[in-house]
């Protein structure tokens, strides 16, 4: 049935239609952070703007400010004192994470860092004692030891082009190893180290 004698005119107004009420609903929440008074960054349509959170960031002279990730509102931190607040004293508030949990992956989704709760307070409350002050005392020691590959590491390859994430990623892999799994993983020593390849392996697994 036509709304008027132009199947042209009706098709436009559809569209019409159908574009405001599409406008309606994305910009449902657009006055989220204005009217509760907090400083924020206007939402936007231009993809280039809505990824350079770290430029308002540095500008805005506030403790905390709003963005919206497409019509999503966020609230984005600045001050270390409410950031410590949100992390310790108000946490019960704050535990769960934006990340989706990958439930088809039934190893990858029983790693602490990508679950919801109450799963995560399982998980946590079986690595808190793993992470205890005498547990990371008797680590140190190993970190340290560690840490002092890495320094030769560098001194020795000083005159080489370097790549700062290949040499965070040895260090890491070689504390893990010693801590973890009582195990020289050899990382500087060996640019194929077996212990590298196993973790890739393994991360290739879970993907």
């Amino acid at each position: 049935m036509l709304i008027t004698s132009s199947w042209i005119l009706d098709t436009l107004i559809c569209i019409t239609t159908a574009v405001f009420f599409l406008y309606k609903y994305t910009s449902r929440k657009f006055d989220y952070w204005k009217t509760r008074g907090v400083t924020y960054l206007p939402p936007t349509t231009h993809l280039r703007q809505r990824f350079r959170i770290i430029d308002v960031y540095r500008q805005v002279d506030a403790p905390y400010f709003g963005v919206f990730i497409f019509d999503e509102p966020y609230l984005v931190l600045k001050s270390p004192d409410i950031i410590k607040r949100i992390l310790i004293k108000d946490f019960n508030h704050f535990w769960d994470r934006t990340i989706l949990a990958p439930r088809h992956n039934e190893l990858f989704a029983n790693v602490m860092f990508v679950q919801k709760n109450p799963e995560w307070k399982k998980v946590r409350a079986r690595m808190t004692p793993v992470f205890s002050p005498a547990k990371l005392k008797g680590m140190m020691p190993h970190i340290n030891e560690i840490g002092l590959k890495l320094s030769e590491y560098i001194r020795k390859n000083c005159d080489d082009q370097l790549e700062a994430k290949e040499i965070c990623a040895k260090f890491t892999t070689n504390v893990i190893a010693k801590c973890a799994f009582a195990i020289d993983a050899k990382c500087f020593e060996e640019e194929q180290a077996i212990f590298v390849k196993l973790g890739e392996r393994s991360l290739i697994f879970v993907g």
